[in-house]
């Protein structure tokens, strides 16, 4: 049992294999999708201890509500699909772990509810063809009832669920895939590939062996998987459209992945591959202090939330519980940040208990101790995500690309920063037009934000004795603005406050503006400063150069109900250099004095303690030459991996 744990495909090969081949005297022994009737007594066994003993009390309790709960009505169907799966899903893995009927035949009440819809695919998507979102969900849950519930259903039950499954999910699944593919097919960026190839793939193997329509659904989406995964989970493990779409795409993308890898005894390297990429750090990283999100790229400012196993029994928050279970039991030798991150974290928002695949592919060992010391200086190059953090502070960074293939924000150079735990600097979250550049903590040039499809790239990242820095190039981000030159510089000090340098230059003269969203009250103001308050700290945001810079604010902007704070020159300049310090204080303290002479020394003096931070012209672009006497020399390009694994 142990062994089919640490590995989910060589320890099982040979039942998968038969079925394949069509093995008459396997085709209905049942479930085989995720294990098999032999696997059932180790895995009943294992629930009743830790880590898995909590979770499955509350799962089960979940599933004893479910028993009372309605099914939806036809025309319900789709804009329920999610809540379904979750109802589905759940009470048939409570039958076959615990063997009373009245779970299983729930379960399959539900899915004969579901097949009395009309159709599956969602009108709201009058663009896709075939198969979306609400029909995936639906499949996945039709797939997971007739595997788990198999032996409860009658012969004409089975039959009758069976032509339903085919018509309702493996055709729409056929028609994407067509001559005329839908537009997420290929598309190696969006969740829809994921969710969508994982549903109809999931689906197709369910019936494997009884439609040869099944079978070319299941053949075609372990392909399309396979270059989705191997694309979706970028170097160093991140994503592009943000923590929430991508772990959406990624789990359902597992869900046929895996399955499909134990049925066929191979995974064709996939999940080497992504394990080589670290996936699941950085799922964990991105979550700050205060246990919110960096949310970047469409992700409401409180998704997912917090940690499992706090006094809320119900919804809990954190990274994805079921993924990085899986990713962990990759690693032969184990890891001990990914199994906390399975273990303190959830699969909130796509099933409303604990996920049965937590039970399935989290290896049999012992609880997760505390979280790992995370790095305090990390990047994701392939997302352009950057994490600098101290025992105070918490900057996360988005500098990658502002995807016209997916969800995403023309939000480059913005960040999100965390003083112990209160929020600060904000994302807006999704919403409408929160994704303009207007709307967060970045540049705006002659009025103008960044478009689709552009990049930036990192300059210089890493950390010395004293700092740690990123060097930030958005050059390229402005088209149609005029501008030559955008180089955001971010120095953290002593782990204490963040120094921003913006070298900007135009083709002629141009309106540059600054900007800083936040949900905190402006406190104060002074010359050259504004003070943000929270409930402990204070925030002071301080112009240090040049001398025409002019500080605003302006309360409740647009539909967000948010401070900005804009920082700028007094007019159009063909260049300017602005040297913005965000200084955090305990609240009602003094703010420190910060000014940068014209030779790029920055002297920033709170107290009786005076920091000295050195800029150079190199090229006419600056460059940080030191920090407090300790030179940069040290300081990576940014091309290197800074991602360390915890095994």
């Amino acid at each position: 049992m142990q062994r089919f744990l640490v590995s989910m495909i060589a320890g099982l090969a040979l039942l998968p294999a038969a079925l394949a081949d069509g093995a008459p005297e396997r085709a209905h022994q049942r479930p085989y999708l995720f294990f098999s009737r032999e696997d059932v007594p180790g895995l009943r066994e294992r629930l009743q201890r830790e880590p898995f003993k909590d979770r499955w009390e509350r799962f089960m309790a979940h599933a004893e509500n479910l028993l009372t709960r309605g099914t939806p009505a036809p025309d319900r169907v789709v804009q329920n699909s999610r809540h379904s799966l979750g109802v589905a899903g759940t009470t048939a893995f409570a039958y076959v772990m615990t063997g009373e009927e009245r779970y299983g035949e729930r379960a399959i009440r539900e899915l004969e509810a579901l097949l009395e819809a009309p159709r599956w695919d969602n009108p709201r998507y009058g663009w896709n063809r075939g198969t979306d979102l609400d029909a995936a969900e639906l499949s996945v849950a039709g797939a997971l009832v007739y595997d788990w519930c198999y032996d409860l259903m009658t012969p004409e039950q089975r039959r009758r669920i069976r032509d339903g499954l085919l018509e309702k999910g493996i055709e729409l699944y056929l028609i994407s895939i067509g001559d005329r593919p839908d537009g997420w097919v290929h598309n190696p960026v969006s969740n829809w590939a994921g969710v969508c190839h994982g549903g109809g793939g999931l689906l197709g193997l369910a019936f494997y062996h009884e439609s040869s329509r099944a079978r070319r659904a299941a053949d075609a989406a372990r392909e399309h998987l396979q270059r989705h995964l191997r694309e979706v989970v970028l170097e160093d493990g991140g994503g592009h459209e943000g923590v929430m779409y991508w772990r959406y795409g990624v789990s359902y993308g597992l869900y046929m992945a895996v399955a499909g890898a134990r049925f066929h005894g191979d995974d064709e390297g996939l999940f080497q591959d992504l394990t080589d990429r670290l996936a699941g750090y950085w799922d964990i990283y991105m979550q700050g202090p205060d246990l919110r999100y960096a949310n970047f790229n469409t992700m409401g400012p409180n998704v997912f939330a917090g940690l499992y196993g706090g006094p809320e029994h119900r919804f809990q928050g954190g990274p994805a519980a079921a993924v990085n279970a899986f990713f962990e039991s990759q690693v032969p030798e184990g890891d001990q940040l990914l199994l906390w991150g399975a273990d303190r974290g959830s699969d909130r928002f796509y099933w409303p208990s604990t996920s049965p695949f937590y039970f399935i592919w989290r290896r049999d060992v012992p609880p997760a101790g505390p979280r790992p010391e995370l790095q305090d200086a990390v990047l994701f190059r392939g997302s352009g995500h950057a994490i600098l953090r101290s025992p105070r502070l918490w900057l996360a960074y988005s500098g990658g690309w502002t995807s016209n293939r997916s969800h995403s924000e023309r939000s480059l150079g913005s960040f999100v920063l965390v003083v112990d735990d209160e929020r600060f600097v904000h994302n807006p979250g999704s919403g409408s037009g929160s994704g303009d550049t207007e709307n967060h903590s970045t540049i705006l040039v002659n009025g103008q934000g960044q478009p689709r499809d552009v990049r930036g790239r990192f300059l210089r990242f890493g950390q010395a004795e004293g700092y740690s820095y990123l060097a930030s190039d958005l050059s390229e981000c402005y088209p149609d603005t005029g501008l030559a030159r955008f180089v955001r510089h971010v120095v953290m000090v002593r782990g204490e406050y963040l120094v921003i340098l913006d070298d900007l230059a135009a083709e002629s003269e141009a309106e540059f503006e600054w900007r800083l969203q936040s949900w905190r009250p402006a406190a104060d103001r002074g010359e050259r400063r504004v003070t943000l308050r929270a409930e402990r700290n204070d925030l002071h945001v301080i112009s240090a150069s040049p001398p025409y810079m002019d500080v605003g604010v302006t309360p409740d902007h647009g539909p967000f109900e948010f401070t900005m704070i804009t920082v700028g020159p007094d007019g159009p300049r063909p260049e300017t250099t602005l040297v913005t310090v965000l200084f955090p204080t305990e609240r009602g303290r003094a703010a420190p004095a910060a000014r940068m002479d014209d030779d790029g020394v920055l002297r920033v003096s709170a107290a009786d303690e005076e920091d000295v931070i050195t800029f150079r012209r190199n090229d006419a672009r600056w460059e940080l030459h030191s920090v407090n006497g300790e030179d940069t020399s040290g300081i990576g390009t940014g091309q290197e991996r800074t991602l360390v694994p915890f095994r």
